[in-house]
């Protein structure tokens, strides 16, 4: 279980960077710095279908995967906290897929910002609870990247409550970039235990 769970760890990242690039680039007046990415799965936009299956199903899933991994691990009851965490992330990142922005509606494009929340929110928790069961070089760099994506989301919500215009693509880039290290590096593990 643990190298197939390692090994959709890896593959997260690599799925959702590859569709927000491919789309990104190929979507006309898309900026592939400032724009959110769930842009590119609005409803009415086109290749939505195959962004939102890839970006947000597929991923998901393989959260789920990878979170069970975890549990599977062994490796405590931190990590199985954080497995848990995982979870409702991989979760709400499918829902976010089936609930995307939607122009015609405002409620539904709440819900889908509001999906994000677990993961944008679990991930540095989950990431300092692994970081419990891991040694050396691993776990400086999990407790680092929790370090990392608490700073970036305090950051960016003071600067929103100081009335400072943050592009939410931006921030994205930034954390989902520290996020990706973070699962990368946990699912390699994961692969050689």
């Amino acid at each position: 279980m643990r190298p197939l769970a390692g090994a959709a760890g890896v593959a997260v990242p690599i799925l959702m960077w590859g569709a927000f690039f491919l789309f990104g680039i190929t979507r006309p007046g898309y900026n592939l710095l400032l724009d959110a990415a769930s842009e590119l799965g609005m409803k009415g936009t086109s290749n939505a279908l195959i962004f939102n299956s890839v970006h947000f199903y597929a991923a998901g899933t393989l959260i789920l995967v990878f979170a069970a991994g975890l549990w599977a691990a062994d490796m405590g009851r931190a990590s199985r906290v954080a497995a848990v965490i995982l979870v409702l992330g991989g979760v709400a990142q499918i829902l976010s897929g089936y609930f995307s922005l939607d122009p015609g509606s405002a409620s539904a494009s709440h819900l889908h910002e509001n999906l994000g929340l677990p993961s944008f929110l679990g991930f540095p928790v989950a990431a300092l609870l692994v970081a419990r069961a891991l040694h050396g070089a691993r776990r400086t760099m999990s407790l680092v990247i929790a370090a990392l994506m608490v700073l970036m989301i305090v950051i960016f919500v003071l600067l929103m409550a100081l009335g400072v215009d943050v592009p939410v693509g931006l921030f994205q880039r930034l954390y989902v970039g520290v996020m990706s290290v973070w699962i990368v590096t946990v699912g390699l593990w994961l692969r050689s235990v």
